[in-house]
């Protein structure tokens, strides 16, 4: 039995990384968001796991939450950006085709568990906080461990 969570944070991260665009301008990903990031940004954000396993094989029931932060100015905004950047991350992570994981485990299903936003006021404006949750059962490669 693997922990499937660094090779999962590392597939979202290949996946999106320089994928998902606002306005023509690359939206960054990040694991931990950095002391000088501005919105908009994508922030790969709490991972589950629940061992699913059989005494044939080895799995895992995991969530990964993307959270989606753009901001607006005063009245002048609204929850459309990050909109489109949901619609775009799930159209990459939500396909026909797994995402890859590596040599050690693959991804049998993916399915977006469930998304929701708020607003909050900050200074100079408003944050849009948009948070998508997909879930995915992860079935390792071989018993000899």
């Amino acid at each position: 039995m693997i922990d499937v969570s660094t090779i999962l944070r590392t597939a979202y991260f290949n996946k999106l990384n320089g994928a998902i665009t606002l306005n023509s301008v690359t939206v960054p990903i990040y694991d931990k968001v950095i002391a000088t990031a501005t919105e908009p940004y994508i922030q790969i954000g709490d991972f589950t796991d629940v061992e699913n396993s059989t005494k044939n094989s080895y799995s895992h029931e995991v969530t990964q939450t993307l959270v989606i932060k753009t901001k607006y100015l005063g009245d002048t905004g609204g929850k459309k950006d990050s909109d489109s950047i949901a619609n775009q991350i799930t159209v990459l992570v939500r396909t026909r085709t797994p995402m890859s994981i590596g040599t050690t485990a693959h991804i049998i299903t993916t399915t977006l568990d469930n998304t929701n936003s708020f607003e909050q006021q900050v200074e100079g404006g408003v944050l849009v906080i948009r948070v998508l949750r997909f879930r995915h059962i992860i079935s390792e490669t071989g018993l000899d461990r």
